[in-house]
């Protein structure tokens, strides 16, 4: 059974760069470029994983990750962002995130997504971040 994903980025031509990629690498990818959809997305699809962007306008990325948890869902998520010095501004409840740096190579987002899978779900996790360059 192949991995779900949910894909969540505003710019459209990155999202789709992404998600052609992680086809290609065997994923199920769903992509949403709305952080409210992408809310109703994860609820209704159940991905197994979530890659989020966390520069999406105004607080959206933390307010889908917040409600996600409220609902009691503890899918993984990879934290797309481009701005390493904010992320340790971030409340610590978001130190489950496993976090990639903008720009980062489609290496360093299956190497991310590879960890995210082998952790237990139901478990918190200690702070990860993948930093490149």
């Amino acid at each position: 059974m192949k991995t779900r994903l949910l894909l969540i980025e505003d710019q459209i031509n990155l999202a789709h760069f992404i998600a052609l990629e992680l086809t290609a690498e065997g994923y199920q990818v769903s992509v949403e470029n709305h952080a409210k959809i992408g809310l109703i997305a994860a609820q209704v699809l159940c991905p197994d994983i979530i890659v989020m962007s966390w520069d999406l306008p105004g607080e959206a990325s933390s307010k889908v990750h917040h409600q996600l948890r409220s609902l009691g869902h503890q899918v993984p998520i990879v934290g797309m962002t481009v701005d390493a010095k904010r992320r340790h501004l971030l409340p610590p409840e978001l130190d489950e995130i496993t976090w990639l740096v903008k720009p980062f190579t489609m290496a360093d987002l299956f190497k991310a997504i590879y960890q995210v899978r082998q952790m237990p779900s139901s478990t918190p996790q200690p702070e990860r971040m993948l930093r490149i360059g």
